[in-house]
C-alpha cells in the first residue's frame, strides 16, 4: 500500500511510503490496520492502540507519526509504567520549582514532543490523580509545568496504548471515563499472533532477512516443515517472541534453510513437566492440580508449556526466560503463578581450574 506524503514538509516534492513494508502481515486484521493508519495519519486525531504485549503497538504508533504532517517533529515514546506516581506530572508537563534560570527547568514529555507525537505506552498505569491533567492537555493543548506561574501552548499529538481493552479499564476504575473518550477517538486493535497465523511466514522471513544481514550469516529461508512448526506454536509473547526466536535461529543455524531442529527446543513442542533443570509443575497436590490444568484451554496449555520450556532453557532464571519469550517480567511472574509453575534454579557448575 504505497502512500504519497509531502517530503520534509515541502509542498512540492513527495515521498512514497509502503506500509506493507512497515506493518507486515497479509491477514485481514493487518490489512485493516494499514488502512486505518493511512486514514488517520493525515489528521491530528488521538489514537488508542490496544493489544497483548509483544504485538508491536509502538511500531503502529511510529508508522502513524511517520506518515503524518508532523513527521519532521520528534516521536517521543514513554512507558508510563516506569514513571513513579509522585513525579509523573512533572515528567509529563515539566517542573519549574526553584528554577531561577531557563536551563534549570525540567522540560516535560509533552513539550519535548512539541511539533511531533507523544506515544504513551501502558496508559492504564497512569494514576487517577494525574489523569485530569492529561485530560486538560488533550482538551486545550496547554501545559502547566509544576511550579510555573504561567502556561504554554504546545503542538503535540497523543497516541496511547494499553495491553487491556480500554473499556475494561473504565469498568475497573483504572481510567476515567472522560479521559477514555478523549483517548479512544480512533481505536486500533492489534490481534495476538496466534489469531493471525497467516502472517507468521512473512514475519519470520522479514526477521530472518534482517538478522542475517546484521549478524553476517548465510541463512536464506525456512523449510516447509519449519514454517509448519512456527504456525503450530501459540506464541504467548507474540511478534516480539517470534523475532527473538528467529534471531537465535539465525545465529546457530548450520544450513542455508532453517529446519525444525534449528528452532529452539521446546519453543515449538514443550513437555508438560521438566525435571532435569528443576523446573516443574507444583506438586503440592498433584491430583487437584491435574484437574485444574485439564480445564485449561488448548492455547493456555501451549502457553504454559512454552513458559516451562523457557525456564528450563534459562536454568530457571525468570528474567532471561521472559526475554526469551518476549514477555515483560511482570507478565512472566503473573503467568508462572497463574499456571502453578514452580521454578528451581540449579547451581551452575564451576569451571575446572
Amino acid at each position: 500500500m504505497p502512500i504519497s506524503m509531502p517530503a520534509n514538509g515541502a509542498s512540492g516534492a513527495e515521498r512514497m511510503v509502503d506500509l506493507d513494508q512497515v506493518i507486515i502481515g497479509r491477514s485481514s486484521a493487518m490489512r485493516e490496520i494499514r488502512a486505518t493508519i493511512a486514514e488517520v495519519a493525515a489528521t491530528k486525531v488521538t489514537v488508542m492502540v490496544h493489544g497483548e504485549g509483544g504485538t508491536e503497538k509502538e511500531l503502529i504508533a511510529h508508522a502513524i507519526h511517520s506518515l503524518s504532517g508532523m513527521s519532521q517533529g520528534p516521536f517521543v515514546p514513554v512507558n508510563v509504567a516506569t514513571i513513579p506516581a509522585e513525579i509523573v506530572e512533572a515528567q509529563l508537563f515539566g517542573d519549574e520549582r526553584d528554577s531561577f534560570a531557563a536551563n534549570d527547568k525540567q522540560i516535560g514529555y509533552c513539550e519535548l514532543a512539541d511539533g511531533g507525537t507523544l506515544f504513551l505506552d501502558e496508559i492504564s498505569e497512569l494514576g487517577l490523580q494525574a489523569q485530569p491533567h492529561l485530560l486538560r492537555f488533550l482538551q486545550s493543548g496547554v501545559i502547566h509545568p509544576v511550579g510555573a506561574r504561567g502556561t504554554r501552548v504546545v503542538n503535540t499529538r497523543i497516541i496511547a496504548a494499553t495491553n487491556c481493552h480500554p473499556a475494561s479499564l473504565v469498568k475497573q476504575d483504572k481510567l476515567r471515563e472522560d479521559l477514555y473518550f478523549r483517548l479512544h477517538v480512533i481505536p486500533i486493535h492489534v490481534p495476538p499472533l496466534r489469531e493471525r497465523v497467516e502472517d507468521i511466514e512473512e514475519l519470520a522471513q522479514f526477521y530472518l532477512d534482517r538478522f542475517t544481514m546484521r549478524h553476517n550469516r548465510t541463512v536464506h529461508g525456512f523449510t516447509t516443515e519449519a514454517i509448519d512448526c512456527l504456525r503450530r506454536h501459540s506464541w504467548p509473547g507474540n511478534v516480539r517472541q517470534l523475532e527473538n526466536v528467529v534471531e537465535r535461529v539465525v545465529i546457530f543455524a548450520k544450513q542455508p534453510l532453517v529446519s525444525p531442529l534449528d528452532i529452539s527446543n521446546g519453543i515449538l513442542e514443550s513437555p508438560d513437566t521438566v525435571s532435569e533443570s528443576g523446573v516443574h509443575s507444583n506438586g503440592a497436590s498433584h491430583s487437584s492440580q491435574s484437574e485444574e490444568l485439564a480445564l485449561l484451554k488448548p492455547i493456555q496449555r501451549k502457553e504454559r508449556a512454552a513458559i516451562i520450556e523457557s525456564l528450563e532453557q534459562t536454568d530457571g532464571h525468570v528474567v532471561d526466560a521472559a526475554t526469551l519469550l518476549g514477555l515483560s517480567q511482570a507478565t512472566m511472574y503473573r503467568k508462572i503463578k497463574e499456571y502453578q509453575i514452580v521454578r528451581q534454579r540449579r547451581r551452575r557448575k564451576s569451571k575446572p581450574r
